[in-house]
């Protein structure tokens, strides 16, 4: 089975490294799975995937553990915060466990960047400012355009 960029799907699990995810902090990860569109794939280094993306983009993701909310990239999954701030407590709790925790949306800019900045705040106690300057180091266009400019806003 071919991915949307003509690649073929992996058959074998693929590693969080060899994938388009940026490490931000140690044990987490920002990143994107545009590559995999239509494949169905198993990701190897990571305990726990966070899938935020809808039905734009038809990657199943096997194995590992896997947490799916889907957002929309806009200003209205701001109206999430409440649910999007209790996951973020979660996977920083994960995150102090030891696991290696992956927040995955398309394109992994925004709607990743959202909820590893609230994961950021989290685990180190950081300013708004302090995360986004942080994200947009790591991850290239991380917040930026689409409702990456709400979010980073917020």
């Amino acid at each position: 089975m071919a991915g949307r960029r003509g690649k073929r799907c992996p058959v074998a699990p693929i590693s969080i490294a060899e994938m388009d995810a940026a490490r931000v902090a140690p044990r987490l990860y920002q990143g994107g799975l545009a590559d995999f569109d239509r494949c169905r794939i198993a990701i190897a280094g990571v305990h726990l995937v966070v899938k935020l993306t809808g039905d734009e983009n038809a990657v199943q993701i096997l194995w590992p553990k896997l947490i799916e909310f889907p957002l929309e990239d806009d200003v209205s999954d701001l109206q999430y915060l409440p649910e999007l701030k209790a996951l973020a407590g979660r996977l920083a709790r994960a995150v102090r466990r030891g696991d290696s925790v992956a927040i995955m949306c398309h394109q992994g800019r925004n709607r990743s960047g959202l909820l590893t900045g609230l994961t950021l705040q989290r685990l180190y106690r950081w300013s708004g400012q302090r995360i986004v300057k942080h994200l947009r180091r790591h991850r290239d266009g991380a917040l930026e355009g689409g409702g990456g400019d709400d979010f980073a806003d917020y």
